[in-house]
C-alpha cells in the first residue's frame, strides 16, 4: 500500500486483495489518516479483486462520517459488486472504473 499524503487529503494505492493482515492494515491506516486530520481519501482499487468483511466495515463506517470524503478509483467488477450491495457506491465518488 502506498499513501501519500497533500495537505487535508491523502491518497491510497492498494497493491493487492485487502484479505488478512492486509485488510488490518488498511483499516488501521484509514483510521490513522483521520485521526490525523485528513477529510479527503482517494482510493485506488486497480489491484483489488477481493475485500473481507473487516475492510469493508472500515470502509463503511468511515464512509458514514459527514465530515470526510471519499474518492474510489479504478474499482473492478468484483469490487462494485460488492461496493453496490452495501451501497457504498451511493455514498463515494467512482472514478475510472475497470469493466
Amino acid at each position: 500500500m502506498i499513501i501519500e499524503k497533500k495537505g487535508k487529503t491523502a491518497d491510497i494505492v492498494i497493491s493487492s486483495d485487502l484479505k488478512d493482515e492486509r485488510s488490518e492494515e488498511f483499516v488501521s491506516t484509514l483510521s490513522g489518516l483521520v485521526e490525523e486530520g485528513i477529510h479527503r481519501i482517494n482510493i485506488d482499487f486497480e489491484n483489488v479483486t477481493g475485500i473481507s468483511s473487516n475492510a469493508l466495515a472500515g470502509l463503511v463506517i468511515l464512509c458514514d462520517k459527514p465530515d470526510i470524503e471519499f474518492s474510489f478509483r479504478k474499482v473492478t467488477v468484483p469490487l462494485m459488486n460488492i461496493f453496490g450491495i452495501v451501497k457504498l457506491n451511493k455514498q463515494v465518488l467512482l472514478e475510472d472504473n475497470i469493466p
